[in-house]
């Protein structure tokens, strides 16, 4: 994966961070509070933790232990974690919920800001940076916000990099349990990523409030609905002149502040990829498959989804889906000479060689020069000639009276060569050993001698690119036994025999 830059997070939230007063103290409580104060975090850590430890109930106690645990050096982020968690568990006040709630946040923000700066010198010095520190940065700012799912995606990403794929599934799949309530409200009120706003809204209805804001360099907007008794948002960016929903929260914690509900949030279909490449890889079709459709729901004009849609169809056998779904991506995208050209040679693979030859002709016609296309055609006009070479023989065999109709498939070999020539006179493919040994077959069955010679001094020429191509000079002594030439063909053979040996 490479080095991404994540934005960090700035606290938005209004509030105060003062201390409040607090009423009917004990001595450690009031002595912690005073430590704090003289920010003698070490001495307060002591003090209020024995008060939390006699009066688990103190909300306020522990909301005080996490920010003092936080001012530690070194921060101690999982200690002020789990002191949050209980004042949030045992807040009665309205005035103390509401302190911890935004103590909950500016710890996430933390958490969440040293994880993407870890995250980004992991990326720049891989193998150099800690594992176990970044992931751990996560995996305390999820237990804080979880429903801010983007931090099991960072860490599935450590785990990719460092090819730890069983760990890698297990942040993927927590990404997903994360995000389930979005995707399903996405799925029946049939959103999808990058749709315009205007479509979302058309389906969704006018908005409690809309508010413009700054995302970093971004113009974001947050529409608010209340639909089935959550308070939805929908985010759009201003991507090309137009607003493009990039994400949408289905509800939020009733704990959470407004600025925080109204937070731009995208929804990321990689997970989805990520976790049905994994599949793919492991030749779990049918999970790959599974995982591939649930991203297309919620982001059908992706090519990526539909192309490995297409690979796993392939690997599966199944021809008539697989070329449905490279049909489907040209129509999206009909100008994407790649996607041409693998569905070109998906045909070819299927025996369909003339609408193979058509497709490849499309984009030779935009791109004279493209490598693949030019081999591949020549392959395409080959294998038709091979099919009817084949058939002329089973004619001759049944009937060894019968004339084999040359003429039938010559003109399909010569093309193929024209084809041929065009690609390894291609600088970048001179030397390439596979178009030169189809060369050399075409006119070994041609029977043209000229072109044949040109081509064995051409192979003869780049012997020192292939001395350790067993094929090469399998090939080259075969060629010279056929001109009667020995010597030369012992040659080549003896030194193949040498490399089958090693």
């Amino acid at each position: 994966m490479k080095f991404l830059t994540f934005r960090l997070i700035f606290i938005a939230l209004a509030g105060s961070l003062a201390l409040q007063s607090y009423q009917c103290s004990s001595p450690d409580f009031t002595t912690g509070k005073s430590k704090f104060n003289n920010r003698d975090f070490a001495g307060a850590n002591e003090y209020l933790t024995k008060e939390t430890q006699k009066n688990p109930n103190n909300a306020e106690a522990w909301l005080l232990l996490a920010r003092t645990r936080k001012a530690l050096n070194p921060p101690d982020f999982q200690g002020a974690a789990n002191a949050l968690a209980q004042a949030e568990k045992n807040a009665t006040k309205q005035a103390t919920k509401d302190e911890t709630a935004r103590e909950s946040y500016y710890l996430w923000v933390d958490l969440y800001n040293a994880g993407i700066n870890e995250y980004n010198d992991f990326f720049k010095n891989p193998g150099k940076s800690s594992t176990e520190k970044v992931i751990s940065l996560f995996d305390m700012a999820a237990q804080l916000r979880p429903e801010n799912s983007d931090a099991y995606t960072l860490s599935a990403a450590i785990y990719l990099e460092s090819k730890d794929t069983v760990r890698a599934l297990s942040y993927l799949f927590k990404y997903v349990g994360a995000e389930k309530d979005n995707y399903d409200f996405a799925v029946a009120k049939r959103l999808f990523a990058r749709m315009e706003r205007s479509d979302a809204l058309a389906k969704l209805g006018t908005p409690v409030l809309s508010k413009g804001q700054k995302y970093g360099k971004d113009s974001v907007i947050a529409d608010k609905y209340s639909i089935d008794g959550k308070e939805v948002h929908i985010f759009s960016a201003l991507r090309n002149n137009n607003f493009i929903v990039e994400g949408w929260r289905n509800g939020s914690p009733a704990t959470r502040a407004e600025a925080e509900k109204e937070r731009f949030t995208t929804f990321d279909v990689r997970p989805y990829m990520q976790i049905a490449a994994i599949y793919y890889n492991r030749k779990e079709y049918e999970s790959a498959i599974k995982y591939v459709d649930l991203a297309a729901n919620i982001d059908p004009s992706d090519e990526q989804i539909t192309a490995l849609r297409t690979a796993i169809y392939e690997a599966q056998g199944k021809t008539d889906a697989m070329l449905q779904s490279y049909e489907q991506l040209l129509q999206t995208d009909p100008n994407n000479l790649t996607t041409r050209v693998n569905y070109a040679a998906a045909l070819n693979r299927t025996g369909a060689y003339d609408k193979a030859i058509e497709q490849f002709n499309k984009v030779l016609s935009a791109d004279p020069n493209n490598d693949n296309a030019l081999f591949n055609i020549a392959a395409a006009y080959k294998n038709k000639a091979s099919e009817i070479q084949k058939a002329e023989k089973q004619k001759f065999d049944a009937n060894p009276k019968y004339k084999e109709n040359e003429d039938a498939y010559f003109p399909m070999l010569q093309k193929s060569a024209e084809y041929f020539e065009r690609y390894k006179n291609i600088p970048a493919h001179r030397t390439e050993f596979t178009a030169l040994q189809q060369l050399a077959n075409i006119y070994e069955v041609t029977r043209d001698k000229t072109k044949l010679k040109v081509i064995m001094a051409e192979l003869e020429a780049v012997e020192y690119a292939n001395t350790s191509n067993s094929a090469y000079y399998n090939l080259m002594g075969s060629l010279y036994a056929k001109q009667n030439q020995i010597e030369k063909s012992k040659k080549y053979f003896d030194k193949e025999t040498e490399l089958l040996k090693k």
